[in-house]
Order: C-alpha cells, then structure tokens, then sequence
C-alpha cells in the first residue's frame, strides 16, 4: 500500500491516471493476497512447544500402559506451526512411516482423494527444533522450494501435521509432516 503512494507521488506527472490507476490496484491486491495466506495458515495451524506436544503425548501413552487409561490403540491429528532450524540433512522415509500416517489420516476422518499427498512424500529433512534434532516428513510437492530457498544451518518456520499413533503391541509414534514453510520476516 505505502509503495503504491509513493509510486502516485513520484510518477503523477509522468503517468496517466488511466494507467496508474489499475496498475495501483495490481499492486494493493497481490500485498493483500500474500498477507492474508500467512494469515490463513497461521489460523489454522496453532503456535505450539513441540516439546511440550511430545512429552503431553509420551504421557498419554504412558497412561495407556499403567493401565490409567484403557485402551490398545489411539491415534490423534491436529496442525502445529513452529520455528525450526534447517540442519542440512534428507534421508530417504520410511514405507512403515508412511503406511503409519496413512493410518491415522484414516482413521481420523482424512478424505481418500487426500491419501495421495500422504503416498507421494519421499524423504524426511532433519531440524534443530528447541534443541532437539528431529527428522520431519515434507510434502513432496514442498521439496523442490524447500530445496532451493532453504539453506543448512538457516532459521525455516513450519507449518505442520501432526500424526500420532498408539499401538499397545508396536508403542508410541509421533511425526510433524510439512505442509508449508516461510523464512522471511512473516514469522
């Protein structure tokens, strides 16, 4: 908004109105879209500690073994976001991770046209969150971006899927898929 005033008051002279006018509009509208999809994904991912998440969950499980809870099996999705720090590291993911996100996407009322995000994601990219070095999935389609923007050693903020599944005979699983990221000043 700010440029496209100064812009009116650099170039009044030399522009038409006719001109500057829906050129200004471009400009205003672009801004606009950009802010309000950071906007978007901050409202629908919640800021967390994912310390705090893991150590909430490691206790739910714990609960389930002591027999405070009875159950055999749960599973929990929810949508996080959260600073990272970018370690420089991919490996190749697991096919029994992906088949445990599958899983819980199921299980908690994910569409089957959505299945083929989860059947794509190829590799896992390992962050520094709040000490902690965690290997995290990516949505394939982020890779290439990721890739390119993203360098070792650099502050990323995540916007992530959170995927957690308990089965007494296998134990606790926990993993943050990426959905998005941003490294500039919108975080």
């Amino acid at each position: 908004m700010w440029f496209t005033i100064y812009l009116f008051v650099k170039l009044k002279k030399r522009v038409p109105v006719k001109i500057f006018l829906p050129i200004s509009f471009i400009f205003v509208f672009l801004g606009s879209f950009a802010q309000s999809s950071v906007e978007s994904w901050n409202r629908n991912y919640y800021e967390c500690s994912v310390d705090s998440i893991l150590k909430s969950e490691v206790a739910y499980s714990d609960s389930v073994i002591s027999g405070l809870i009875r159950s055999r099996f749960y599973t929990r999705m929810d949508s996080y976001r959260f600073k990272a720090i970018y370690l420089g590291s991919c490996r190749k993911i697991e096919k029994s991770t992906v088949d445990d996100l599958k899983v819980v996407y199921r299980l908690n009322g994910g569409s089957h046209s959505q299945m083929a995000v989860l059947e794509q994601i190829k590799h896992e990219y390992l962050f520094n969150i709040e000490g902690k070095d965690l290997w995290l999935p990516m949505q394939y389609q982020l890779e290439k971006s990721f890739n390119h923007e993203i360098k070792a050693k650099s502050f990323v903020y995540l916007y992530c899927l959170f995927f957690n599944l308990y089965i007494s005979q296998t134990g606790l699983g926990n993993w943050f898929l990426v959905s998005e990221f941003h490294n500039g000043p919108t975080w």
